[in-house]
């Protein structure tokens, strides 16, 4: 492989193409939870009572033989 294409493999204008994330299953709500409140859907303490109850669920689920 030439060096260009080992540096660049999405060609030399590659760099600016917008980055792909992807968020786990197990974490959509708490990334749901706070678009809504970045988007000012919901408040501070809405938020934070969503993330508590995801995170009650979620030692619920661990708990549980």
């Amino acid at each position: 492989m030439d060096e260009p294409s080992t540096e660049f493999p999405h060609g030399a204008l590659g760099v600016f193409r917008p980055i792909v994330i992807s968020v786990a299953p197990e974490h959509q709500a708490e990334l749901t939870a706070i678009i809504d409140w970045k988007a000012g859907r919901i408040g501070m303490m809405d938020l934070m009572s969503r993330l508590e109850a995801l995170q009650r669920k979620r030692s619920d689920v661990l708990v549980e033989p």
